[in-house]
C-alpha cells in the first residue's frame, strides 16, 4: 500500500468564520480565566491509610483540575537500608458548584478535594506531601453562579 498525498487547499471563509470566533471567544475568556495552580503540602507519621479534611482550594478552578503529588522524608529522616516507602495518594471527592446558566451544558467549578493517603513501609517514616492543583482558574467570581 503506498500512501498519497493530497493537495493543500486553501480553507475556505466559512472555516475562517469559525476561527474568528473561536478566537473571540478565548480573548473574552481571558478576562475572567486563566491558567493556575495551587500547591498544598501535608505532613505524615507511619505507614496506613488517612483521609483529609476538606482542602479548600484558594481559588476556584473551572472544570476538573489535574492532581499530582510528590513526596519527600522530612528533615532528620533517613531510608532504612532495603527499605523504600509505598506510597500513593488520589482524590476522594471534589468539593463542586454549577453555574446558574440554563443550558444543558452547565459549567462545574471546583472548590475543594478531600484526599487519600496510603503509605507502606516496614520503618515508620516520617514524609511531607505535596498536592498539586492545575488548570483554569477564576479571575472574576462574578462569572460563577449557584444552582
Amino acid at each position: 500500500m503506498t500512501a498519497r498525498s493530497r493537495p493543500h487547499t486553501p480553507a475556505s471563509s466559512s472555516f475562517r468564520g469559525i476561527d474568528n470566533t473561536r478566537r473571540s471567544r478565548e480573548i473574552d475568556r481571558s478576562a475572567w480565566a486563566g491558567d493556575g495552580r495551587e500547591v498544598l503540602v501535608w505532613q505524615t507519621q507511619g505507614t496506613g491509610y488517612v483521609v483529609t479534611p476538606e482542602i479548600k482550594f484558594r481559588t476556584v478552578f473551572e472544570g476538573e483540575p489535574f492532581f499530582s503529588y510528590g513526596v519527600e522524608l522530612q528533615e532528620g529522616e533517613t531510608l532504612a537500608e532495603g527499605d523504600f516507602p509505598f506510597v500513593s495518594a488520589g482524590v476522594a471527592q471534589w468539593g463542586i458548584i454549577r453555574s446558574n446558566v440554563t443550558d444543558d451544558e452547565r459549567p462545574v467549578f471546583y472548590t475543594s478535594a478531600v484526599i487519600w493517603i496510603a503509605v507502606d513501609a516496614t520503618k515508620v517514616y516520617k514524609l511531607q506531601w505535596r498536592f498539586a492543583f492545575q488548570g483554569t482558574v477564576m479571575r472574576n467570581r462574578e462569572h460563577i453562579g449557584e444552582a
